[in-house]
């Protein structure tokens, strides 16, 4: 049976400021397809182009050019409400810098996006709960976000990603305020989501220490894919 790539890009283009002396053109033509279960990493130094792409995927970034298709939906054709929509029910997003809400509790941040679904308070509370749970932070619910170590932190940053069921969950440089012991955590955390709960998971990166947990690698230079 054929596989249907779950992400497709096709020839994407980015430039930032056109017309001005600070013109810079983030993503030159850049395509790949990634598959259900897929674990993409995406490799490449800082200024490459690979957190420009990411924001692309989830439908932060306006690409100017070519085409990003999510299960075969065009992302040009989509229209604020539409772009809403992915984001908050296709797609889980992971930020390095956490961006937890400071003055909810850890239990709140979770919930939050279920919240923004509509969902009733019973489903979100007990969707959180169980994820929080599962991630070693069951003791963690009413703490704020401050009063938790960083890698705990971004572990509630993964929990509140995932409390909609994305069908993609993109991961931008995770582990980049993270102590090497918290670092390694978080990876295996990401990685047991992929193998075991079968997520498709792109992860930006410029370390290459992780390489080896990828089911592939796409390296991107000066914004263009590289062999």
């Amino acid at each position: 049976m054929k596989r249907h790539p779950i992400i497709e890009v096709v020839k994407i283009e980015k430039t930032y400021d056109i017309g001005q002396p600070n013109e810079f053109r983030a993503l030159r033509g850049v395509s790949f397809k990634i598959y259900a279960g897929d674990f993409i990493i995406i490799l490449g130094p800082s200024g490459c182009g690979k957190s420009t792409l990411l924001h692309c995927l989830a439908g932060l970034e306006i690409f100017d050019s070519g085409e990003i298709k999510i299960r075969g939906e065009k992302m040009s054709k989509m229209n604020e409400d539409s772009l809403t929509s992915h984001r908050r029910n296709k797609i889980g997003m992971v930020f390095q810098q956490f961006n937890l809400i400071k003055n909810l509790s850890v239990l709140q941040n979770v919930a939050l996006p279920r919240m923004l679904q509509g969902k009733s308070r019973v489903s979100r509370i007990s969707r959180a709960k169980k994820l929080l749970t599962d991630f070693g932070l069951g003791k963690m619910f009413n703490r704020i976000p401050s009063e938790l170590s960083g890698g705990q932190q971004q572990r509630v940053a993964i929990a509140r990603a995932l409390v909609n069921a994305p069908w993609i969950l993109l991961v931008d440089e995770p582990t980049g305020n993270l102590d090497s012991k918290s670092a390694k955590e978080v990876m295996k955390l990401i990685v047991v989501l992929n193998k075991k709960s079968k997520r498709t998971i792109v992860l930006v990166t410029h370390n290459p220490g992780y390489l080896h947990l990828a089911s592939r690698v796409i390296k991107i230079q000066d914004g263009k894919i590289v062999k």
